[in-house]
């Protein structure tokens, strides 16, 4: 039963469900065809009679003495005047369900079930009606379906009171039955846009901006719903919108901030999709309670996984495919993209996927990652740098190693190829363009005996016996081990035009031996793995990093010498590399959202482990860790 049910305002007003965009609308919208409005325009009839609903005394609501939308108390007179006359025990119920579902919604969208918290907001939307700007075809209530309370009143019920939002804004209080149906339909959208259902998201929104075009929410939810449509313009002027608004919000300038980085990847013909798990992958299935805990794992680790790739062959490469590979697959070919190869920014499971290292490998599960990529695309390979091989085979035995192709520092991968489509055969390029020779394939004893040490020979039934594995087992770890130093940074591939797409390897060892970085067309964006974080850098304090290594490597990226670290292996100790002058624009996305999904070369330099002074912290609390662990006789953690 709607509010205006119980007071008798229904009558002729057509009411009907809001639309909800299906697939293919949804493709249409990311298309470029024009977006929808709204074919529902709510109209809460209480606004009529004025006055907040009553939060504090949801069983006995009041009403204001007038119904003259003059005499509507302001938030200040509703805290003084005298209340006015109980509202009848039916209306009181009803209050109290709207807030009852309210507050459900809002529990059940903190706990990640957003399908189940749009429902409950549905349920509290269903208590106000709503007359359709669509030709009427029949009544139905307006979420619900079926019939509505007032198709079934006498044709001598008074008319629908029809209450648009003010002219002018006018403080609200949170009770104010606008500001709650703008908050239900807002808190409805950010569910959908989790759920998502970007299509419902943005009606909703647009809904809440013409219900209170003053209020904030409105324009954000808009443009968190046009972000995920691809229509980053559109977006941008919402959010732009927004922060008129709110001026001092963060969250909005950062959504400018990402919404111009897109529009300038259209502009250079690039596709990049950063997708993470709990918000893009990795949706539960009552069916596999296992898998769900791996999920919830997979969530608290903030992962990003990248497609990153050519918009006018939609052709591109996963970075560090894990976790959900069956939900990578159904993104890429929902927006009809075609993936040509696999790239791992480094060994570990959270990236690279496989059986996790002891104590975990107990429990008897595993990671989905690469190996299951690979079974999926067998037309495919993975390029990784040879130091980090041993580890990856180690954690996934079944790889073939056919199948894998290794990387060298400058090292180019280009898509489309020249001859119109990638071959994933053909072998990677020099900077000079020049074919790459193939480095050796099999990783050095001192290598492998780092790899040996974060996954020591076990003898769980999920793991192949290391004879299994093709080329044999590691060899003994040496008393010390040593690391591969950062090599001098090759000159930066040529900057892609609007046909092709360049990706350039680079080796920044640290947080394992083959750490690598990806730098695409030029020096646009560094797809950066965990060699850099907004503001921190991946652990130093694993069995085969090296903090040593990670700052030259991190100098090295920040366009200084590389030698100048200090520490660590006597390799990276004497090792001096010419540094890559990245532009201060250069967009790094990292490997985790650690402190954020994004940050600049520009702001690392200043405040983040690219300044010289805040990599000398680095490494001097790394070597006090260091210290208290021998002294404790703490061996390194395993990843």
């Amino acid at each position: 039963m709607s509010f205006a049910s119980l007071f008798g305002l229904g009558g002729g007003g057509e009411t009907r469900r809001p639309p909800t965009p299906s697939g293919d609308a949804t493709a249409a919208y990311i298309a470029g065809e024009p977006l929808p409005t709204p074919t529902v325009a709510f109209r809460p009839r209480l606004l009529a009679m004025g006055g907040p609903l009553s939060r504090s005394q949801p069983s006995s609501p009041s009403l204001p003495r007038s119904s003259s939308r003059s005499s509507t108390p302001s938030l200040s007179e509703a805290t003084t005047a005298v209340p006015p006359p109980p509202l009848s025990p039916a209306v009181a119920a009803a209050v109290a369900s709207v807030l009852r579902h309210k507050e459900r919604g809002n529990d059940a969208h903190k706990k990640g079930n957003h399908s189940t918290a749009a429902s409950e907001y549905t349920k509290a939307l269903s208590y106000f009606e709503s007359t359709s700007t669509a030709p009427p075809r029949r009544t139905s209530s307006l979420m619900g379906g079926g019939s509505s309370s007032s198709s079934r009143r006498s044709s001598a019920s008074p008319p629908p009171v029809a209450v648009e939002p003010p002219a002018e804004p006018r403080p609200l209080a949170k009770d104010d039955p606008l500001a709650l149906l703008a908050t239900l339909l807002s808190n409805r959208s950010a569910a959908y846009l989790r759920d998502r259902k970007p299509g419902p998201a943005y009606l909703d929104a647009a809904e809440v901006a013409r219900l209170r075009p003053e209020w904030v929410k409105g324009h954000y939810r808009m443009g968190e719903a046009l972000m995920v449509l691809r229509r980053y313009e559109e977006a941008l002027e919402r959010f732009k919108m927004a922060l008129e608004r709110d001026p001092g919000s963060r969250v909005i300038m950062e959504r400018i901030s990402r919404a111009n980085i897109h529009i300038k990847d259209l502009g250079m013909g690039l596709i990049i999709r950063q997708l993470q798990p709990g918000r893009d992958l990795c949706a539960k299935s009552l069916l596999a309670p296992i898998q769900n805990l791996i999920f919830d794992f997979a969530v608290q680790m903030q992962n990003f996984i990248y497609l990153v790739g050519n918009l006018t062959s939609r052709e591109v490469v996963v970075v560090d495919p894990c976790w959900d590979i069956d939900g990578i697959l159904k993104i890429a070919k929902h927006e009809g993209l075609t993936i040509v190869g696999a790239i791992l920014t480094h060994y570990h499971i959270d990236h690279a996927g496989g059986i996790p290292p002891p104590p975990y490998d107990q429990w008897g599960v595993r990671v989905d990652g690469i190996a299951t990529l690979l079974k999926r695309l067998p037309g495919i390979k993975a390029y990784v740098n040879p130091h980090d091989i041993d580890g990856l085979l180690l954690a996934n035995p079944e790889l073939p190693r056919d199948r894998l192709q290794p990387t060298t520092d400058g090292d180019l991968l280009v898509l489309p190829a020249a001859a119109g489509s990638f071959d994933p055969a053909a072998p990677l390029l020099r900077p000079d363009g020049q074919p790459a020779p193939a480095p050796e394939m099999r990783a050095t004893p001192a290598t492998a005996a780092a790899a040996a040490s974060e996954y020591p020979a076990r003898s769980s039934s999920s793991l192949s016996s290391a004879a299994e594995v093709e080329g044999g087992a590691p060899q003994p770890p040496p008393q010390q081990k040593p690391h591969p130093s950062p090599p001098p940074m090759p000159a930066r591939g040529p900057a892609a035009s609007r046909a092709q797409t360049v990706l350039q390897f680079l080796h920044t060892p640290g947080h394992t031996p083959g750490s690598q970085c990806v730098l695409v067309n030029g020096g646009t964006r560094l797809v950066s793995g965990d060699t850099l974080f907004v503001g921190s850098c991946g652990r130093v304090d694993l069995a085969d990093s090296d903090p040593g290594c990670m700052a030259a490597s991190l100098a090295r990226l920040g366009g200084t010498n590389g030698g100048s670290g200090g520490g660590g292996s006597a390799a990276s100790a004497t090792a001096v590399a010419v540094g890559l002058a990245l532009p201060d624009a250069c967009v790094v996305l990292p490997g985790h959202s650690y402190g954020g999904e994004f940050t600049t070369v520009a702001s690392e330099r200043s405040a983040g482990l690219l300044n010289a002074r805040a990599r000398q912290r680095l490494l001097e609390a790394a070597r006090a860790a260091a210290a208290e662990a021998a002294a404790a006789g703490r061996a390194p953690m395993a990843h």
